[in-house]
């Protein structure tokens, strides 16, 4: 044992001794520890590329900022490391090396005599410090220069390699599992919020974004080294298959969101076809590709076809903002943040882009604000709905009072049964889409209605049969459009005749289809009926048209009384028969029943 009054003049000689050391300069593949937090060790390591594990002194090492060393990497290629550790401080120090990397398939390392094999395709508990990344522990004594040797094979490569203090290491990866776990909270929160929107509305949009969003939590937890930890630890082999069907997923779901929230058939269609042309081919040269191909080539095509579509996706976006489209702005705001960092996180697996806890910050940043924007969409979207439903019942309810307005003056001289009747009319009201006139299908309503009325109360009943004359040469010689028009003026003409104040309401006129009319007549003489298709077909024929200056209208009528023993059909094929008399009879005429005076 030294005796006391010696001790503090070894302490100061010691000292001296480091000063020395720093005084002058080391070796530029040295990092030199000087008692910091941590140490950021990239710019004094010396690589060189190969594709055998055997480190060669004599082969070109070169600085590591002279090599490519991000991004994919040919299939077998190895890179050899090398660099020294320098202590200057007085104590021995117990520090951790550590590469943040997650996804390094194999990983040797030595520290002086201490060296490890691990990676992703091995069992997670060859990790000498259980952590996602690859931590190992140094030890330097005062002084001590410590050569580091590596040699890494892998698909994808990402090196920020620094050296740390322990407890200040801990403190930035508890941080780092804070940051985390609040990002795939949020995002459960959200696939969970969007899945029960989906059942409450149907809506596809929101089972989608629950997909997409689902597939992307999983596909960080596998980045982050999650899987590898808590997954599978003693399964290495699952890992390349569960991250190539989940970064295909990523892009697939990517693609299917963007369809469901944004394009549609028809705006803008060419896009949409292409996105979907883009997806499927995605999933067919993906199988292609997992059956044939280098595990590198099966996962650098789905990251830079990623890239091809988030182009789509912004000039999906751009497109219908020109046309005005506010769903489109919303989401064009929404998705710019998660765009930005799907773009960097993208251009860094080919090494464009540094790659590091700042980016992956900036990516889950992007990712959480696209979530929270989204669900302030889709939450101002249920609003919308359920002020239109509001609106669309009060309008509804509007309605209703209207129609029992009109109604109830009709209710003293009606019976039960004509009431009910005229509901269902109500109800059925449909139109011919071209002339607005009532269609087949409510001119057989109300015939079948007021026949039944015609059978328990009385009053007469008739049918009559319109049918323009030569109409087929309007449209040869014209054109289709003109024959609209000729066929909207009729039906102008037509409902003049058939409401309120020229008629009543127990008089229907529509459309049977092509060129052919008809007219419903109830509680009207023959008399009346007659004289009233006189005065249609005599102002159609005075009808002129400022574009069809050469065209004379005409129109033949058929009509009959309907019988009470009979259904209402043989009332039309017998106005059918007069019609056919009018046409051969010479056209532009009434035929019908005999009217005496």
């Amino acid at each position: 044992m030294l005796p006391a009054s010696i001790k503090p003049f070894i302490t100061v000689g010691m000292a001296l001794l480091l000063t020395c050391a720093v005084a002058f300069p080391v070796s530029a593949d040295t990092a030199v520890w000087s008692g910091e937090q941590r140490l950021d060790v990239d710019g004094v390591i010396e690589g060189y590329y190969s594709f055998q594990t055997q480190s060669d002194p004599e082969a070109d090492w070169q600085p590591l900022s002279d090599l490519d060393t991000d991004g994919y990497q040919p299939p077998g290629q190895v890179l050899h490391l090398r660099f020294n550790l320098l202590n200057t401080t007085t104590n021995t120090e117990r520090l951790w090396l550590a590469i943040d990397a997650s996804f390094l398939n194999h990983l040797w390392l030595s520290v002086g005599e201490r060296s490890w094999l691990t990676g992703e395709d091995l069992p997670f508990d060859s990790r000498p410090i259980p952590h996602t990344g690859f931590v190992f522990p140094v030890t330097l004594e005062p002084g001590e220069t410590v050569p580091v040797r590596a040699w890494i094979r892998s698909t994808l490569l990402h090196l920020p390699t620094t050296l740390w203090q322990p407890s200040a290491f801990m403190e930035r990866a508890l941080n780092i599992s804070y940051r985390d776990m609040l990002y795939f909270g949020l995002m459960i929160t959200l696939v969970v919020y969007c899945v029960l929107l989906f059942f409450a509305t149907r809506v596809r949009a929101y089972l989608a974004f629950a997909v997409f969003a689902a597939v992307q939590a999983f596909f960080f937890m596998l980045i982050f080294g999650y899987g590898n930890r808590y997954g599978w630890p003693n399964h290495p082999e699952w890992n390349a298959p569960v991250s190539a069907i989940t970064l295909y997923a990523l892009v697939f779901t990517l693609g299917l969101m963007t369809l469901t929230m944004l394009g549609t058939d028809k705006r803008p269609p060419r896009l949409h076809a292409l996105m979907k042309g883009m997806l499927a081919a995605l999933v067919v040269i993906g199988a292609a590709l997992a059956a044939f191909a280098e595990r590198t080539t099966l996962m650098a095509f789905p990251v830079r076809w990623t890239l091809v579509l988030l182009v789509l996706i912004v000039a999906m976006l751009t497109l219908e903002i020109r046309e005005g489209s506010r769903r489109a702005k919303w989401f064009a705001l929404a998705w710019t943040p998660m765009l930005f960092g799907a773009s960097a996180l993208a251009l860094s697996a080919f090494g464009w882009v540094p790659y590091g806890q700042p980016l992956i910050s900036l990516l889950l940043t992007g990712m959480a604000v696209t979530s929270m924007l989204l669900s302030f969409i889709i939450a101002l979207n249920i609003r919308d709905s359920v002020i239109r439903r509001q609106a669309l019942e009060q309008e509804t309810l509007q309605l209703k009072q209207e129609q029992a307005n009109r109604l109830e003056q009709e209710v003293e001289r009606r019976t039960a049964q004509l009431e009910e009747s005229n509901r269902r009319l109500n109800q059925l009201a449909l139109t011919d889409p071209l002339t607005g006139l009532p269609n087949r299908r409510q001119l057989d309503d109300f015939g079948d209605v007021h026949h039944r009325l015609m059978v328990e109360i009385g009053g007469d009943l008739f049918v009559a049969i319109l049918d323009l004359d030569h109409f087929k040469s309007i449209n040869d010689r014209f054109g289709h459009d003109a024959g609209d028009e000729v066929l909207t003026t009729m039906a102008r003409t037509l409902a003049e005749f058939s409401v309120p104040p020229r008629a009543t309401s127990n008089l229907l006129a529509g459309r049977l289809g092509g060129e052919e009319f008809a007219l419903v007549g109830y509680e009207l003489s023959e008399a009346e009926f007659a004289r009233l298709l006189e005065t249609i077909r005599d102002t159609i024929e005075d009808l002129r048209f400022a574009q069809l200056p050469s065209v004379q209208l005409t129109v033949s009528i058929g009509w009959s009384r309907a019988e009470p023993d009979q259904p209402l059909s043989s009332a039309f094929r017998q106005a059918d028969q007069w019609l056919y008399q009018a046409k051969t009879g010479g056209r532009n005429r009434v035929c019908g029943e005999v009217v005496t005076a």
